[in-house]
């Protein structure tokens, strides 16, 4: 079999298998914050280069993500709102992905004229990439897909840098590779850095031609920063309410902050090492002795490798941990600062776990196959493969809806508030409400539970509503007034309050009622201006109450704005009988 043919088989062979494995995950559902995820308002898609440059700025968010964005686009186009498309669509970028990783493999390892091994070594990197465990919240969680959708950008990136070595055709390539890199998630700031790197392993830093591939790729970032500061906002700034720990000159807050840098290189080096332990949602870096001790030892024992590994000119091994190393990097600094809810996640571990691959699938290559005889390589490599795959589908039923995830979840984060909330939530919606009321009265009546007022508000407000709906109306109100104690800024208290007045003033006809469910839909609407849904209910108590043109005003602005199809129907439903009573008059 030629080189090229075996290359063909191999990609074919890891097509297959990457695809086959995922296949579980399209019977999945939309999960966590999937439906936000896919029907975001803040871009309107009109075309992509409405996506690059919007219109106005978004005041939404703090993501600049076109490509994303434009990938849900074609999935709705395609699937409307059916989960088996868009979880089709992330197995497909996930084994592309692995496609592009092996060819990747193979070139590099082509410079340092291994082209008998290179092949083997880049089957067997790509294989133990498509089957990690912790791939499962990228792949199967369709929000997920910003890590595959940038890892896949930046490979194809970095192997058309590869052949630009001996071509320089493959330049304008590798460029657009890299902002659509760029375009998916922020994590692509790291294609620069790799690609010194990679340069510098395969002998190719000093080379002078390399000066204007850099220029160019550093204009295209700043081109790319450029494009996000006019369609942005709202990024988070880099400020001391921001910061984990905040900076000051007392020594043991940066020490703190040494602390929380290596508990979590860590934690990630520990789950690409020994990805057995799962968790969707961890809200802060463990800082207790037992697990700092560990943490000094793994990470000192690394810095030992990567000096050696220099010392030695060692190149894979320094690649590797450098590799790591560097693209945990913008992950790492997500924990120092406050700007998601978890501050370590799995699916940060896509692209770091590409160095893991290469540098596992060449230990194994010449210390297992090269030494072993084929029969015993094989079965090595088999259990891995079928441990690995096991893991990685019992990962997946996880992910299969709300229900599963967030009760698996409770389970790894039981001091965390936010898990057990979205516990409650999914029961809620699949009519379990006495046990979903546990899950909120377990999270306000414990004290250990770790949760800002903000949160804690969350909670409370979804309490409330789970008490009107078994009838527990004074309780209900009781409970969503304290949502509002705990965060002045939260307007769903303010909105399910009027909703409950104004239900109950439909049945009664009692205008005290009715200017309750006035006062606090326009409470809401005072907190949330563009909250359609808001205006909508208080067209309603308009109309009923007689005033007309406010009415007409609400329920227009409630369309503008945006509502559900059933309230948007009532809506112009609203407006029609006044035209007809206008009409009438007239």
């Amino acid at each position: 079999m030629t080189n090229y043919k075996r290359g063909i088989y191999f990609s074919l062979v890891l097509c297959i298998i990457s695809f086959i494995l995922y296949l579980p995950s399209l019977d999945n559902k939309l999960v966590w914050d999937d439906s936000d995820a896919i029907n975001k308002k803040h871009y309107k898609y009109q075309g992509f280069i409405n996506l690059l440059t919007p219109q106005q700025k978004s005041k939404k968010g703090n993501y600049y993500r076109p490509t994303v964005y434009l990938s849900y686009f074609i999935d709705q186009t395609l699937w409307g709102n059916n989960p088996f498309g868009y979880h089709l669509s992330n197995l497909i970028f996930n084994t592309v992905t692995v496609i592009l990783l092996f060819w990747f493999i193979y070139f590099f390892f082509s410079n340092f004229k291994q082209n008998e091994s290179s092949y083997n070594i880049a089957f067997i990197s790509s294989l133990v990439f498509a089957l990690h465990p912790m791939h499962v919240e990228s792949v199967s969680w369709i929000a997920g897909r910003t890590d595959v959708l940038c890892t896949l950008f930046l490979l194809m990136g970095l192997l058309f840098h590869l052949k630009s070595y001996k071509n320089v055709v493959y330049i304008p390539f590798t460029i657009v590779a890299f902002y659509f890199s760029l375009l998916s998630k922020e994590l692509a700031v790291v294609f620069i850095p790799l690609v010194l790197l990679t340069d510098l392993v395969t002998n190719h830093l000093r080379n002078k031609n390399n000066i204007v591939k850099y220029i160019l790729y550093l204009s295209i970032f700043i081109l790319y920063m450029y494009l996000r500061s006019k369609s942005f906002v709202n990024i988070t700034p880099l400020s001391e309410k921001n910061v984990n720990v905040a900076a000051s000159a007392d020594i043991l807050r940066y020490l703190d902050m040494f602390v929380v840098l290596v508990s979590s290189y860590y934690s990630y080096l520990y789950k690409l090492l020994f990805p057995i332990e799962f968790n969707a949602f961890i809200s802060e870096v463990t800082k207790d002795l037992y697990y700092l001790v560990p943490s000094f030892i793994l990470l000192t024992l690394v810095f030992i490798a990567l000096v050696y590994s220099i010392i030695k000119r060692v190149k894979l091994i320094y690649y590797v941990i450098l590799w790591v190393l560097i693209s945990l990097g913008p992950s790492i600094l997500l924990t120092l600062i406050k700007m998601t809810p978890t501050s370590l996640a799995e699916r940060y571990l896509y692209l770091p776990s590409v160095a893991f691959a290469m540098g596992t699938g060449y230990l194994f290559y010449k210390y297992v196959f090269c030494r072993m005889s084929l029969r015993y390589s094989c079965v090595f490599i088999t259990i891995v493969v079928v441990f690995y795959a096991l893991l990685n589908i019992n990962r997946q039923s996880a992910w299969y809806d709300d229900l599963s995830l967030w009760s698996t979840t409770t389970v790894a984060s039981s001091n965390t508030c936010l898990p057990y909330n979205n516990y409650g939530t999914a029961l809620k919606r699949n009519g379990r409400i006495d046990e979903a009321i546990r899950q909120y009265e377990y999270v306000v009546n414990n004290k250990n539970i770790k949760c800002r007022d903000a949160v804690r508000a969350l909670v409370y407000n979804n309490l409330g509503t789970a008490y009107i709906k078994i009838d527990q109306q004074s309780k209900g109100r009781e409970t969503l007034r304290k949502a509002m104690e705990l965060n002045e800024y939260y307007h769903s208290p303010h909105l399910n309050l009027g909703i409950d007045y104004l239900l109950s003033a439909l049945g009664t006809k009692s205008i005290t009622d009715f200017e309750y469910a006035k006062r606090y839909f326009n409470n809401s609407i005072s907190i949330r201006p563009n909250s359609g849904i808001s205006h909508h209910y208080l067209s309603i108590v308009y109309k009923e109450t007689g005033d007309l043109e406010n009415a007409r005003i609400h329920a227009s602005k409630a369309l503008e704005f945006g509502i559900p199809p059933a309230q948007k129907n009532d809506a112009l439903r609203i407006l029609d009988e006044i035209q007809n009573s206008d009409s009438k008059e007239n």
